[in-house]
C-alpha cells in the first residue's frame, strides 16, 4: 500500500511537469540597435496589456527569453530617455519561437523582424508599406517641430498659428499614409488575421473617416471572422458612422430639454453659420477643461457667426446645472438626463467623451472631435475668410 501511494505521488508530479511544459512556451528575442551609445528599455505586453517581460537594453544587443503564456499579439514599448517621452510603440506576434530583431539607428522605425510565422511576416509587411508611405509626413513632422522648440516662444500671432497650423498638416499627412498603407496591404491580404488585428487598432479619427474602405476591408474578411463579436461590432459602428461623415448633410437634432425646460428648436439657429456640438458630462474633467478654450473662442467668434450648443450626457440634473453655472457656460444646453443611454450619442455615433462635431447652420459635417488647436483654424477658415469676401 505504501509503495503505491509512493507511486501516485510520483505519477502526480509527472502529469504537473507535463502540463507546465504544454502549458507554456519559450521565446527568444535577439538582435541589435545600432546606436550603442543609447540605452533603451523594451516593454513587451500581451493580449491583456499585461508586462510578460521589460528590461534594458545595452551595448546594441537585444537577447530576451521568457515564457509565453499565450501565443497571440503582443505590444512593445521601446524608450531611451529618462522622462519616457522618445518611444516607439509597435505590434508582433509570439508563438513559441525565436525572432530576430534588427533595429535602426534611431529605434523610431519598425525594426526589420527575421521570422518563420505567417503573420509577424505580414506585419512587417505592413510597417514596411507604412514607412514608404510616411516618409515624407515625417520629414514634414521632424522639420515643423525643430521649428516650434527653436522659436516658439518668440513668434508672433499669426506665425505661430501658421507653424501649429504646418505640425496639424504633417499630422493629418500621417493619418493619410496610415490609410494609404492599409489600404494597399489589404489587397495583397497575406494574412487575414494580421489585417484584421490592424483594423481593429485603427485610430476612431481614421474609422470616422473613412467608413466605407474599412467595412470593405472587413468584408474581404468576413468568412474568416463574421462570428467573432469584435467583427460585429466594428461592422454595427462602421455603418453608423457612414451617416456621420465629414461631407455629409444631416439634420441638426438635439433631444432632451434646456436649462429653462424648453425642447431644442432651430430658430436658435438663426442669423448662425456654423455650430460646435460639444458632447460632454459633469463628471468628465477633460470635457470641463476644454471649456476654458471654447469660452475664448466663443466670445471671439460668436459675432462672426459661431455657436456652441452643449449636449449634456448626465442623469443627475443638479449635477448637470451646476457644473454649467461652475464653468460659467454662456452657449446653450441641453440633456435627455439618460447618461450614456442617451439617444444623442446613438444620433450622432458619439462613442467617447469628451468629444464634438463642427457643423453648418444648414447640416453639412465640415469636422469631427476636432481639436482644440484645429478649432480655432477652421473658424479662421469658415468664418473669418467668409467676412472678409462679405458673406457674413
Amino acid at each position: 500500500m505504501k509503495n503505491l501511494s509512493i507511486n501516485y505521488i510520483f505519477l502526480a508530479i509527472l502529469i504537473c511537469c507535463l502540463f507546465s511544459c504544454t502549458r507554456y512556451k519559450k521565446y527568444s528575442i535577439t538582435g541589435d540597435y545600432e546606436s550603442k551609445s543609447l540605452k533603451p528599455t523594451i516593454v513587451i505586453s500581451d493580449y491583456s496589456d499585461s508586462v510578460i517581460k521589460s528590461e534594458n537594453l545595452k551595448n546594441g544587443e537585444i537577447m530576451l527569453q521568457g515564457n509565453l503564456g499565450q501565443e497571440g499579439f503582443h505590444q512593445v514599448l521601446i524608450h531611451y530617455d529618462d522622462e519616457k517621452k522618445t518611444k516607439l510603440y509597435f505590434p508582433i506576434w509570439l508563438s513559441g519561437e525565436d525572432l530576430e530583431f534588427h533595429f535602426s539607428k534611431n529605434l523610431q522605425e519598425y525594426p526589420i523582424i527575421k521570422s518563420e510565422n505567417e503573420i509577424q511576416n505580414s506585419l512587417s509587411k505592413y510597417y514596411k508599406i507604412l514607412m514608404e508611405e510616411s516618409a515624407e509626413a515625417n520629414i514634414e513632422l521632424a522639420s515643423a517641430n525643430a521649428r516650434a522648440v527653436k522659436f516658439g516662444d518668440v513668434l508672433r500671432d499669426e506665425a505661430f498659428n501658421q507653424l501649429y497650423y504646418d505640425i496639424d498638416a504633417a499630422n493629418q499627412k500621417l493619418e493619410d499614409a496610415q490609410y494609404t498603407a492599409l489600404n494597399k496591404f489589404a489587397k495583397l491580404k497575406p494574412s487575414t488575421q494580421a489585417l484584421f488585428y490592424l483594423i481593429k487598432e485603427t485610430s476612431l479619427d481614421l474609422l470616422n473617416r473613412h467608413p466605407e474602405s474599412y467595412l470593405a476591408m472587413l468584408k474581404s474578411i468576413e468568412l474568416d471572422f463574421k462570428n467573432d463579436n469584435d467583427h460585429i461590432d466594428l461592422v454595427t459602428s462602421l455603418n453608423k458612422k457612414l451617416k456621420i461623415k465629414v461631407g455629409n448633410q444631416i439634420d441638426i437634432h438635439i433631444l432632451g430639454i434646456d436649462l429653462k425646460g424648453n425642447k431644442f428648436n432651430s430658430k436658435i439657429l438663426k442669423g448662425k453659420k456654423v455650430i460646435l456640438l460639444e458632447f460632454w458630462k459633469a463628471g468628465n474633467d477633460l470635457s470641463r477643461r476644454l471649456r476654458v478654450d471654447y469660452n475664448r473662442y466663443y466670445k471671439e467668434y460668436s459675432p462672426l457667426g459661431f455657436e456652441i450648443i452643449g449636449i449634456s450626457l448626465d442623469k443627475n440634473e443638479n449635477w448637470w446645472r451646476a457644473a454649467i453655472k461652475d464653468d460659467q457656460v454662456s452657449w446653450p444646453q441641453y440633456s435627455d438626463l439618460k447618461g450614456s443611454d442617451s439617444d444623442n450619442l446613438d444620433y450622432y455615433n458619439i462613442d467617447v467623451i469628451p468629444n464634438n462635431i463642427l457643423i453648418t447652420v444648414d447640416g453639412e459635417i465640415l469636422d469631427i472631435n476636432v481639436p482644440l488647436l484645429t478649432l480655432g483654424l477652421d473658424l479662421e477658415k469658415y468664418l473669418k475668410a467668409t467676412q472678409k469676401k462679405g458673406i457674413i
